[in-house]
């Protein structure tokens, strides 16, 4: 009798429904259920069995891994590519297997994410879609991906209350910690609740869809002048266009010690100086403080409040 398998995966937001259900229909005759929702647990479990000052992504991934496991996975899908992230796959599984798992794992970093070799790790699973099923699978993936994007994007944009447009603050940084909720305390919620019209650009859809060194560097104008790793050139394009368009405010969001966006950090402050627009700087890691995150997201929120306050006054009396 073949092998039953039990496929699982790393959160990250809500993505875990459409890739769950890609999942399903490349290997039909297998399980697929996505590791649990990600809690203090979790992050702590994924801390112990960790390198110290590896980057936050790592910690949260390897606590899923272990509960996945723990829960009776015995496939373990990874991918990723741009930083740090595309090489954590082997790191990761050799810790697991230290730790006595037996299980499967299908790496799909870097060059491995390409389609003939995704393709061959799906058949070693056991899966009989051929090429094209494969292919069109993938397709209706993006397609359910990208209208999950714009409906969250929509959701995000707080409309007008009363007679004064709501604050407007952009969100940019390391895709793990802006994407997932759990890994920056929720910040977009803790926004919304406040009022506060949140735009951000960073998205699965982007990742697969908009994205472009040749255009980031374009966007950047001039405060980056060559691409720094991963995101950190995207989040000083996104940055700037934020500025230009009379944003309130800019949340610089990344896992403590990521270095494309400790590489963007300079272009970002003479952003914020040149077009006079607050950027507050936020690292995260598993030891993390909430309440030291909400005093400061606090001050944040009082500083811009006044600042288009004072901004209005000066307005009004033609200053």
């Amino acid at each position: 009798m073949s092998k039953h398998r039990v496929i699982s995966f790393p959160h990250m937001g809500d993505y875990h429904v459409p890739i769950r259900a890609f999942l399903q229909e490349i290997c039909p005759e297998a399980e697929v259920r996505p590791a649990p929702l990600i809690t203090k647990e979790t992050a702590t479990l994924g801390a112990r069995h960790s390198p110290d000052f590896i980057c936050e992504p790592f910690k949260y991934n390897m606590g899923n891994f272990i509960e996945a496991l723990e829960d009776g996975a015995n496939v373990l899908v990874q991918t990723g590519t741009g930083c740090r992230y595309g090489y954590y796959g082997e790191l990761q599984e050799q810790i697991l297997r230290d730790l006595g798992y037996d299980f499967e794992f299908l790496c799909l970093n870097r060059e491995r994410s390409r389609p003939f070799h995704a393709y061959k790790a799906f058949r070693g699973l056991g899966s009989p879609r051929n090429a094209f099923q494969m292919a069109s699978a993938t397709l209706r993936t993006i397609q359910e991906i990208r209208r999950m994007d714009k409906l969250a994007h929509h959701r995000r944009q707080h409309p007008q209350t009363g007679s004064e447009p709501p604050l407007r603050v952009g969100i940019v940084g390391d895709l793990y910690t802006v994407m997932e909720p759990f890994s920056n305390y929720d910040l977009e919620q803790k926004l919304a609740k406040q009022g506060i019209a949140v735009s951000r650009q960073m998205s699965v859809s982007f990742l697969l869809l908009g994205r472009s060194d040749r255009r980031a560097l374009r966007e950047a104008g001039g405060y980056l002048r060559h691409p720094v790793g991963a995101n950190g050139l995207d989040s000083v394009a996104q940055s700037l266009r934020y500025a230009r368009s009379g944003y309130d405010g800019i949340l610089h969001v990344k896992s403590f010690g990521c270095t494309p966006e400790l590489n963007a950090t300079p272009a970002l402050m003479n952003i914020s100086q040149d077009y006079d627009i607050p950027i507050l700087h936020m690292s995260f890691d598993t030891h993390t403080s909430e309440v030291g995150i909400e005093t400061r997201l606090e001050a944040f929120m009082v500083m811009i409040t006044m600042r288009r306050q004072a901004n209005g006054s000066r307005v009004s009396s033609g200053g």
